[in-house]
């Protein structure tokens, strides 16, 4: 085989390699796209301080609504680590069932309720935390209903002061 046609052939497999790449991409952001569906017939309220000192105890309130005429299940509440490096979680109300430290895209703690939130009515989650760092965090706070996959997607930021 001469010089040319090997870097032809190279030249060729590099052109393939970048359209699988590129193939792959597409798919995978389509399947995400896909697995991560946001509930029908539910909205959410959430409300936290803007700003708190270090120490300070406060509450974030999540209250999740089914429009649906018939019942929906609270599945989790997920919170961004980037969020809970400035504070800890006390507890919970109503308290969670189950816990799971979560690292895929981003990392998460995820709090499973199983809560079943009646047709044409709303359900109240709080979390009482405490300020643990002088700080600016922030990060998503998922709900997901009727499944791990089913999320609306909410922000949270809380300024701690010294």
């Amino acid at each position: 085989m001469d010089k040319k046609t090997v870097l032809w052939l190279g030249a060729g497999c590099v052109v393939v390699c970048v359209m699988l790449g590129i193939a792959l991409l597409v798919l995978g952001g389509a399947f995400v796209n896909w697995a991560m569906e946001e509930p029908e017939n539910i909205t959410v309220d959430m409300t936290l301080p803007v700003e708190v000192a270090k120490g300070d105890e406060f509450v974030m309130e999540v209250q999740v609504t089914n429009s649906a005429n018939e019942p929906q299940e609270l599945n989790s509440i997920d919170i961004d680590v980037s969020y809970l490096d400035g504070v800890i979680i006390n507890r919970t109300e109503p308290i969670y069932s189950d816990f799971s430290e979560i690292e895929f895209v981003k990392s998460f703690h995820s709090y499973f309720f199983g809560n079943d939130i009646p047709a044409n009515s709303s359900f109240i989650v709080k979390f009482y935390m405490t300020a643990l760092k002088p700080g600016d965090f922030s990060g998503s706070v998922d709900v997901c209903i009727n499944s791990e996959v089913e999320c609306l997607e909410y922000f949270a930021r809380t300024i701690i002061h010294e």
